[in-house]
């Protein structure tokens, strides 16, 4: 009888073949063991090592699992290797944050960026217009400190606000061209919201006495994605928004949509709904030049609520719900169209030129009721008995707009010094058309209207 050591695998299992003649068998570390008498075929055991096993003696007498058993405790072990001492490895940087906006990002009509304009810039990114749940800009200006909210005073409709307690009804604009519409501006479409504080009519001509409000359309890019939000409001109102991104070669197209309808909480019949769309497609995405296009359209049907009647210098002590207008006559209707196109081309680094040409259109219709009194009570004893008027407002307004931006940006270096310069012409042309007339309804009573 004899032993050979052969491997042939590497599954540590043991095979065992009993015959009628002399054994034969053979061990291999994670290897396959096997002794056979000749060609004939027998009963065959399995079993599996757990120790690595590299020589083995040969032992005389007939072959049993006893006997393989007894052989493997005397099987010389590999040491095992000495553990290895890796030297310590810290990395350590700045965690970006979502909520401020990047040192290089560019400001509108300036040739800097914003981290080195000398001027007072807040920027409310879309994270954190998105983690507020914000719908209108509004909301997404609370932020933002030296800023006033005001109602509808002067009968303006959408968002009417003050900058450093100037009005800034007239110093919205949209990628650097004014937007004069009275509409509630939806942040479904927009990608950041810049707050320039303080004078600014050298760089965005009238007004512009508190500072400026520019918005950042969500424009196409060189990637594919596509989000989808759905949000439930109380009392009972919905919101849904999606954001699709597709890219080709170097084109590229979005599309922001927005839909949703809330009533207004503690107040009876009053509601505001509102849908909107904003494709955009890009030519020439990573390439010098780039022709851009971007379209909105929204529309807003309202039901408007001049709120409570004023009495002895307060509003009346009524129900806070009591709706003073004419359920199913009272509406507003805001119709908006903006469609906005720039071409750049990129000369080099030193030399860069783009024309931006924009088309507005803003209509409006209002019918609405405002609570009056048509002689105010001097005694308590005579409130139960007082009526008050109900005054209807109508208005039909539209607005139209034609702007066109030209601008030449330089950079070059003189000496040491390096240089940053922009150079733009702006012409621009804006139309408003408003018809405003008032009529008599039926009174109501203060208490049960």
């Amino acid at each position: 009888m004899r032993a050979r050591l052969s491997p042939t695998g590497h599954n540590d299992r043991v095979r065992v073949s009993a015959g009628h003649s002399a054994l034969r068998f053979a061990i291999a570390s994670h290897s396959h063991l096997a002794y056979r008498s000749g060609n004939a075929v027998g009963t065959q055991s399995t079993m599996s090592l757990r120790q690595t096993m590299t020589r083995i003696e040969p032992s005389l007498g007939f072959a049993s699992l006893g006997l393989l058993a007894a052989s493997v405790p005397s099987a010389a072990q590999t040491p095992p290797a000495a553990d290895l001492a890796l030297p310590e490895l810290n990395v350590a940087t700045e965690a970006p944050s979502s909520y401020r906006a990047g040192a290089n990002q560019p400001v509108v009509r300036l040739p800097t960026t914003v981290a080195d304009a000398p001027q007072t810039i807040s920027v409310v990114p879309r994270a954190l217009i998105d983690e507020r749940a914000g719908t209108t800009l509004r909301e997404a200006l609370r932020n933002v400190t030296g800023i006033s909210f005001a109602a509808g005073e002067g009968g303006a409709s959408g968002d009417n606000l003050t900058l450093r307690g100037f009005s800034a009804r007239g110093d919205f604009f949209i990628e650097g061209l004014r937007d004069v519409g009275q509409y509630t501006r939806d942040p479904f479409y927009l990608d950041s919201v810049e707050v320039l504080k303080g004078p600014s009519s050298i760089q965005f001509g009238r007004g512009s006495t508190g500072g400026v409000i520019n918005q950042t359309l969500r424009l196409p890019q060189a990637r594919n994605f596509g989000e989808l939000s759905l949000q439930g409001y109380s009392p009972a109102g919905v919101r849904a928004t999606s954001d699709v991104n597709l890219y080709a070669g170097t084109v590229g197209v979005r599309l922001n949509t927005m839909a949703m309808t809330q009533q207004i909480a503690g107040r009876d019949h009053v509601e505001n709904s509102r849908y909107g769309i904003a494709p955009s497609v890009t030519f020439g995405l990573g390439t010098n030049t780039q022709f851009t296009v971007h379209y909105l359209h929204q529309y807003e049907n309202n039901i408007p609520d001049y709120g409570l009647p004023w009495l002895f210098g307060r509003p009346a002590a009524v129900r806070r719900g009591n709706y003073y207008g004419t359920a199913g006559v009272d509406h507003e209707r805001l119709t908006t169209d903006v469609l906005t196109a720039r071409l750049s081309h990129r000369f080099s680094d030193e030399v860069t030129i783009r024309n931006t040409f924009r088309f507005s259109n803003y209509d409006r219709d209002l019918d609405a009721t405002a609570p009056r009194f048509n002689t105010t009570p001097t005694r308590l004893a005579q409130i139960p008995t007082t009526t008050v008027l109900r005054e209807a407002q109508f208005r039909d307004a539209t607005d139209t707009g034609y702007n066109n931006l030209s601008e030449l940006v330089l950079n070059f270096r003189t000496g040491a010094l390096q240089h940053s310069a922009i150079i733009g012409a702006e012409f621009g042309r804006e139309m408003n058309h408003t018809t405003r007339y008032f009529g008599p309804r039926p009174n109501a009573n203060l208490f049960f209207p």
